[in-house]
């Protein structure tokens, strides 16, 4: 789950992609932060199965054009390396 991933901070999807089979998918968008308080909003804005996922962050008087790229790759059946 997000939470486990990227403790210590906390994620919420607060909109489902289009595509009812991922959710978590094209644009999505989820809210980080610590409790209560969640500032940061961010937008998947491309996804590719089990390689990559690149996403916007939005609604941020501080940060107006961040974007952001994780990719994934995988060392064996078990590990993914993630960058």
């Amino acid at each position: 789950t997000y939470n486990t991933a990227f403790a210590p901070l906390q994620v919420v999807r607060v909109k489902d992609s289009a595509d009812s089979k991922r959710p978590d998918g094209l644009g999505s968008i989820r809210r980080m932060g610590f409790g209560p308080i969640k500032p940061l909003k961010e937008e998947i804005t491309l996804l590719e199965e089990n390689k990559s996922i690149e996403y916007k962050l939005i609604d941020n008087p501080l940060i107006k054009h961040h974007l952001g790229r994780i990719e994934f790759s995988e060392i064996t059946p078990y590990i993914t390396l993630v960058t």
